[in-house]
Formats: C-alpha cells, sequence, structure tokens
C-alpha cells in the first residue's frame, strides 16, 4: 500500500509540473544556509555531551567497582582485627582498647592512603604516625619507601602491636627507654632482600 502510494507521488512529480518550485532566492538560500550550520553545530554539541555522559557514566562504574573492592578488602582486614584480638582469656575493657588502637591505626593509614589515591604510602610516614607520642624517644632511619596498600596496611597493624608491646612491656614504658627503628635493603638486580628491625 506505502509503496503504490510513493510511486503514485513520484509519478506525480515528474510528469505532472508541481505548482511550487524548489528554487531559492539569494534570502532562503542564506536562511537555509545558516539553519543547516546552526543544526551541525547544535547535532555536535549534543553528539558531544552525550558522548560525555556515557564516558562519565564509565567512569562512575569503574569507581563504584573500585570502592566495593576497597570495602570488601577493608572489611576483611576488621574482621581479621577483630578475631585476632577478641580472644578468650581477656577483660572486655582490654580487649575494647586493643581492638580500638588497632582501628585508629588502620584509619589513619587509610587517611593517607587515600591522600595518596590509594596508590601506596610512605613507609616512614606509617612508622612515624605509630610513634607520634613517642618521637622524643625514638629514631627512624632508611624507610624511605613506599609501600601498596596491603603493605601500608600490615606494616601499621605490625607497628602498632610493637609499640604497644614497647608501651607496656619494653623500651617505652619508662621515659628513659630509647627505640631505633631501621629499615634496609640487601642485594641488588632485582633480588633485594628489605630488612625492618
Amino acid at each position: 500500500m506505502m509503496a503504490a502510494i510513493l510511486s503514485v507521488l513520484i509519478g506525480w512529480y515528474l510528469f505532472v509540473s508541481p505548482a511550487f518550485s524548489f528554487a531559492l532566492s539569494t534570502k532562503e538560500a542564506w536562511t537555509v544556509a545558516m539553519f543547516a550550520v546552526v543544526a551541525g553545530i547544535n547535532v555536535a554539541l549534543v553528539s558531544g555531551l552525550v558522548a560525555a555522559l556515557l564516558r562519565h557514566e564509565d567512569r562512575q562504574l569503574l569507581l563504584f567497582r573500585e570502592l566495593q573492592h576497597r570495602s570488601q578488602n577493608l572489611f576483611a582486614v576488621i574482621q581479621a582485627i577483630a578475631s585476632r584480638t577478641l580472644v578468650e582469656g581477656q577483660t572486655i575493657a582490654n580487649a575494647k582498647e586493643a581492638f580500638a588502637g588497632r582501628l585508629q591505626a588502620l584509619a589513619r593509614t587509610h587517611s593517607m592512603l587515600a591522600n595518596n589515591a590509594f596508590l601506596g604510602a610512605p613507609l616512614r610516614e606509617i612508622v612515624a604516625q605509630e610513634l607520634t607520642s613517642f618521637s622524643d624517644q625514638t629514631t627512624v632511619t632508611g624507610c624511605d619507601i613506599a609501600v601498596n596498600t596491603r603493605a601500608a596496611e600490615n606494616f601499621t597493624l605490625i607497628i602498632h602491636e610493637l609499640v604497644t608491646n614497647a608501651v607496656k612491656y619494653g623500651a617505652l614504658s619508662t621515659r628513659q627507654g630509647r627505640v631505633a627503628v631501621q629499615c634496609s635493603t640487601d642485594g641488588a638486580n632485582g633480588s633485594e632482600k628489605f630488612r625492618f628491625e
């Protein structure tokens, strides 16, 4: 049916002279040309906007997945801290104090990592944060390396435990006590070993 209507219209236009003409005056030609230019610009702008929105949506999805991944990792670390802190034989007050201290240490490190876009953190800064209250009793040498996110979390918890034990039972339990932290690498050509003392 549609083909028949189109055939009639095309035949009428080709064989019967239309009462109107497609010829344009100069003024009308400029109007059509300006319309075409403005329409082309609008199409380009809208296409660019749609493309930008799609790129933004893809980036948002990527960021959401990264946040979800990091959250799962963080909850796993917190669960591990809780399972190692809440053991039998401890008083609730001692367990609460240890758990809160470990979480605070982890929170400080996550703040540092967030400032570095989760690309890692300087080990010296991690050590310094945990030893802030004892800066006059401690020296740190050779820890000028950057560690990745997982290593930063692990070092934070290790250093926090070492400081806690030093405060309770060791050198930091008295004002005269001293602690020296030293980091070094031994070896060369990719076979380097990291030492933390």
